[in-house]
């Protein structure tokens, strides 16, 4: 009878299968494990150098450098998401300005330019309530003209240089403001006499101004706006922002000191310290007598 020939895997399945039946035996046959061992190891020995080899070839040729290049392939596209998120946000921002831009030219008419200013600076001290922006006098700014954001009032220019400026915000302490408290949409058809419904409101904290001297009778109610109506008097606006939002009304009290009035709080439509563009208004006449750029115009 013809045994069959003896090859590598025959003896290596023989071996394995060994190995599989001395781990099920007692500890007593265990002695015959070490010659056991021997022969697998001798069958193997010859295949051990060659595997070593392929395995130390694929691990510092292939493995690390692809890993590498996963690695920065991975940072790029997370730059990129960031950098294609912050020109989304550039362009929304930029689409809202023109929308707020187009909004004051058909508010005011051909009669003033507005200059679009990025704000370079903040004050730290956040009593002081100041804005420092990339216009001066080189685009016809000049001090006293004021600052909005959209239909929101910001403040005015309180110092000018050549390239730029200084705005001094409506919640500084210290300010007086003189408005109308008014729903949140105008009535059409002119009827109401808002100057019935004026208040002064003053600054008594970050972002909250109070106005402490308001008939009990005067309708206004939480929601409302407060719109500029400061057209008088030596520290009056200009005239192209009467009208402006100051802020919505948060809180109508009693005034615990006089029965007869109550008080109003009002907190700006948004934190202005926090504010990256703003609009100032310019007269058109100051703006062509100037020589300014042409920066934020209609």
């Amino acid at each position: 009878m013809a045994f069959p020939a003896m090859t590598f895997r025959r003896v290596f399945v023989v071996l394995l299968a060994a190995l599989s039946v001395s781990s099920l035996l007692k500890s007593k046959y265990c002695v015959y494990g070490p010659p056991l061992r021997n022969a697998v190891h001798t069958v193997l020995m010859p295949m051990a150098r060659p595997l070593n080899d392929i395995t130390s070839t694929v691990r510092s040729e292939h493995e690390r450098p692809v890993l590498g290049d996963l690695e920065q392939l991975s940072d790029e596209l997370r730059y990129k998401d960031a950098l294609i998120l912050s020109l989304q946000k550039r362009v929304r921002e930029l689409e809202a300005t023109s929308a707020e831009l187009q909004g004051l030219s058909q508010r005011l008419g051909q009669d003033y330019v507005f200059r679009e200013s990025r704000v370079i600076g903040r004050s730290s001290d956040p009593s002081a309530g100041t804005l420092t922006i990339d216009k001066g006098a080189s685009a016809g700014l000049s001090p006293g003209l004021a600052v909005v954001k959209g239909a929101d009032l910001v403040g005015r220019l309180i110092e000018v240089g050549s390239t730029t400026s200084i705005i001094r915000l409506i919640t500084t302490p210290g300010e007086l403001v003189e408005v109308a408290l008014t729903p949140p949409h105008l009535p059409t058809d002119q009827s109401t006499d808002f100057r019935q419904r004026v208040a002064q409101l003053r600054v008594t904290g970050p972002g909250e101004l109070i106005a402490e001297d308001v008939d009990r009778d005067v309708p206004v109610q939480a929601g409302d706006y407060a719109r500029l109506l400061d057209d008088r008097g030596p520290g009056s606006w200009p005239v192209a922002v009467q009208g402006m939002i100051v802020g919505q009304v948060t809180k109508v009290a009693p005034n615990p000191d006089q029965q007869l009035l109550k008080t109003v709080t009002v907190v700006p439509m948004r934190s202005l310290r926090r504010l990256d563009v703003v609009t100032v208004v310019v007269p058109r006449t100051v703006a062509a007598g100037s020589g300014g750029g042409q920066g934020g115009g209609p």
